[in-house]
This record gives structure tokens, sequence and C-alpha cells, in this order.
């Protein structure tokens, strides 16, 4: 799914010297998808969205990229959530 496609994207990346890679979901992660990336070398993180915590996830979702200080932020899926995540992101 959308978890293969991002590996795919970080996959080209690292294969361009892309230096600083993190991959942060927005849904709890099967151990076999999280491993992927991490034999990449890249830090994997979920922050999950609850709707009844919108506040909340923004801050969390800020902070860890914050954390992390991407240089590309790549949103996908994320029905109605795009400018929540825009906002986490800045």
């Amino acid at each position: 799914g959308l978890e293969v496609s991002t590996l795919h994207v970080v996959r080209y990346l690292a294969a361009q010297r892309v230096s600083r890679h993190a991959a942060i979901f927005l849904s709890p992660l099967a151990d076999g998808i999280s491993g992927r990336f991490r034999e990449l070398g890249i830090d994997v993180e979920s922050v999950p969205y609850d709707r009844s915590r919108r506040i909340g996830f923004v801050r969390a979702l800020a902070a860890r990229l914050r954390a992390h200080a991407p240089d590309l932020v790549l949103v996908h899926g994320a029905f109605g959530l795009h400018a929540w995540i825009a906002a986490a992101a800045r």
C-alpha cells in the first residue's frame, strides 16, 4: 500500500545521498514494513491520528518533525488532514 510506495521514494532518496532520513506515519505500523525502513538506516516513528485529539496530534507531529528537521514531508492518504499536517510541518 502507501507504506510500500513511501519505501520506494525513500530508497530513491537514499541512492541520491539525501542526508537526513526519517519516516513518520500517522498510523501504527506492522513490524515487517518498519524493519524494511530500518534496514535502510531510516528512523521510523508513528504519530497516530486521533480525531478527538486533533490539537494534541498536531503538537506531537510538530515535535517529531522538529526533532528530525526533514527537508521533505511527503503526505499521501491522509484524507482531510493535509492542513493539520502542513501546520505541524511549519
